[in-house]
């Protein structure tokens, strides 16, 4: 009824991430980029979300009264390398994404998340779960 037209070209395929095996509650996510353009007004789909705020990624990671897990956190890392969303579209171009699936493992006590290519992370296949809360685990 609106005419409107989907600009998939517009947006960028970032990562993937699926949760570690042996996890209560599993899911697989992905994660877009897509340059806001001006005047327009966001909104924020706040169905799964505790809330929804646009914010640059270096200032949500800095911002400690946010929640975040793990897959978040990370890709916010990457995304604040980039200055501008043009910059994180473009590296999205050439970009072969990968399924994220980590591992967590018990070191000193303290669950810690291994990532394909992290030292251990074949080893840690198969094991048992270890408990977590996803909000407070650290990478290896």
């Amino acid at each position: 009824a609106e005419e409107l037209e989907l600009a998939c070209d517009l947006v960028g395929y970032f990562s993937h991430w699926i949760t570690p095996e042996g996890t209560p509650k599993r899911f697989t996510t992905r994660f877009f980029v897509a340059a806001m353009p001006a005047g327009q007004t966001p909104l924020a789909d706040e169905q799964e979300v505790e809330a929804g705020v646009w914010i640059r990624p270096a200032a949500a990671l800095g911002d400690k009264t946010m929640t975040m897990i793990f897959p978040t956190i990370r890709t916010l890392e990457e995304l604040a390398t980039f200055k501008t969303a043009a910059d994180a579209l473009g590296a999205c171009r050439d970009r072969r994404v990968a399924a994220n699936l980590p591992r967590i493992i018990e070191r000193d006590g303290v669950p810690v998340v291994l990532l394909p290519g992290d030292p251990g992370y074949d080893d840690a296949a198969g094991g048992a779960p270890v408990a977590f809360d996803p909000s407070k685990v650290r990478g290896a």
